[in-house]
């Protein structure tokens, strides 16, 4: 059987860690892997060693900061069959907080037969994409693109809203520094600190 890519992407409050966690019971039940997950080691909103939803679900998870703590979380299984490896917060598998490539890291794995379920931010504050995350759409078998409740209007959001701007492109934090927001009531990174919008000339 060919292994497949899985990527689980929208904005913050969008469910995908809730998403992944329902994903890894699966195949725990199914039981014809071994399920492995990892997170970013940088990421300690909630704990260092589980994947957490932002409701308070837990799953327990390695801490990774490099590709070969990724390979050696997959080689820990070690009971001889293929296994599932899933990853949370996919965003932050990037420099300076992870040494090496994760993208290049996923497709090796899928290479020796490998599954792999990632579930990421797509998008910052400021609608760019995070590499990571396109790399890992661009590569997948499966896209599933999450959407959370707009804060403003209560529609189906798409982006990340910062309530504060400044000029960090990352801030670990959750409902006290980002909100959910529709393409139609986001702002990103053109409004002045007070929160309005800026006005360009042209």
């Amino acid at each position: 059987m060919i292994a497949t890519l899985t990527v689980l992407s929208g904005p913050m409050f969008a469910g995908k860690t809730t998403a992944l966690i329902r994903a890894v019971d699966a195949v725990v039940a199914k039981g014809d892997r071994a399920a492995v997950i990892v997170k970013p080691a940088m990421d300690n909103r909630y704990a260092e060693s589980a994947i957490v939803t932002h409701d308070g679900a837990a799953h327990v998870a390695v801490p990774v900061s490099s590709a070969r703590d990724v390979f050696a979380a997959v080689a820990a299984a070690g009971d001889g069959r293929p296994a599932h490896l899933f990853a949370d917060e996919v965003q932050f598998m990037d420099r300076p907080w992870f040494e090496g490539d994760f993208h290049l890291a996923v497709h090796a794995l899928l290479q020796a037969g490998h599954d792999v379920t990632c579930g990421g931010l797509d998008l910052d504050w400021r609608g760019l994409p995070f590499d990571v995350t396109a790399r890992l759409l661009a590569m997948a078998d499966h896209v599933t693109k999450l959407t959370a409740r707009c804060a403003v209007t209560g529609a189906p959001a798409q982006k990340t809203y910062k309530r504060v701007v400044d000029g960090e492109r990352v801030a670990l934090g959750a409902a006290e520094t980002y909100e959910p927001r529709s393409n139609h009531a986001w702002e990103g990174a053109d409004r002045d600190p007070a929160g309005q919008r800026l006005v360009t000339a042209g």
